[in-house]
């Protein structure tokens, strides 16, 4: 007897774009070794009290319920701002004059307000007197001054530098939108035949650990929940949580 295998192991590449939106652009979220979704039912069970058996007479569906786990291993900021619940800012170059060190002390390292590409710095004390460089050592690539003397100067330090434009993302700064997620895959069982999944509002938890000094290559782990989205009900091809397809 023959019997039909049907085994899958899925690559592909993951996109991003906002759920319910007209907008249909999305972004690749980069290299992802693993995404997952699980389904689940909440469910009550009747007992019927006539036959002396107490058997279950009824299983009736309460909720049903998916959720997801993905991992991305690139650290870009769309990804930064998924994982964060963050927003992403542009700060254009510019220029920062007598920003204050304030009271300085021998050995201590004082972060510039503006870091990142650092340059034409110069330092002066609290009589305007211009500081010697062999006082201190500049950090211009994280924008930080680290104070190696101050004899003979007058307090409070001041700095006079430029700054180079950068990007960064704040932490907890909004309420991310739902997302909506496709995966356009292979199946590597399957002499990479095309397939195609579609989860239509997703909605993720921050991540739980941003490791920052490690050995291995950073991982961003993602969990959330699959909501269903009530535009897809009258639409029996699509299913209000997602759909999977593949070639007839």
């Amino acid at each position: 007897m023959a019997i039909d295998t049907q085994y899958y192991s899925f690559q592909g590449i993951v996109t991003l774009g906002t759920a319910g939106s007209n907008a249909l652009e999305e972004y690749e979220v980069g290299n992802c070794p693993a995404l997952s979704v699980d389904l689940q039912v909440e469910t009550i069970e009747h007992t019927e009290s006539w036959s002396g058996q107490r058997m279950t007479d009824l299983r009736l569906i309460k909720a049903k319920k998916a959720s997801i786990k993905m991992t991305l291993e690139s650290l870009s900021l769309d990804n930064l701002a998924l994982g964060l619940y963050g927003q992403t800012l542009t700060r254009a170059a510019g220029t920062v004059t007598a920003e204050s060190l304030g009271t300085v002390v021998a050995g201590m390292v004082y972060p510039l307000a503006n870091p990142v590409g650092v340059s034409s710095v110069v330092v002066k004390d609290g009589a305007d007197a211009t500081v010697p460089a062999t006082k201190y050592e500049l950090d211009a690539t994280f924008g930080a001054v680290k104070v190696l003397d101050t004899t003979g100067t007058t307090m409070p330090w001041k700095v006079d530098y430029a700054y180079g434009s950068a990007k960064n993302v704040g932490m907890f700064l909004v309420n991310p939108p739902a997302r909506r997620l496709r995966l356009r895959g292979v199946n590597t069982a399957k002499s990479n035949a095309p397939v195609l999944v579609e989860l239509y509002k997703v909605q993720f938890d921050p991540i739980k650990n941003l490791a920052l000094i490690q050995d291995d290559l950073g991982k961003l782990e993602f969990e959330g929940s699959v909501l269903a989205d009530p535009t897809k009900a009258t639409d029996p091809m699509l299913g209000m949580f997602g759909r999977v397809v593949m070639a007839g």
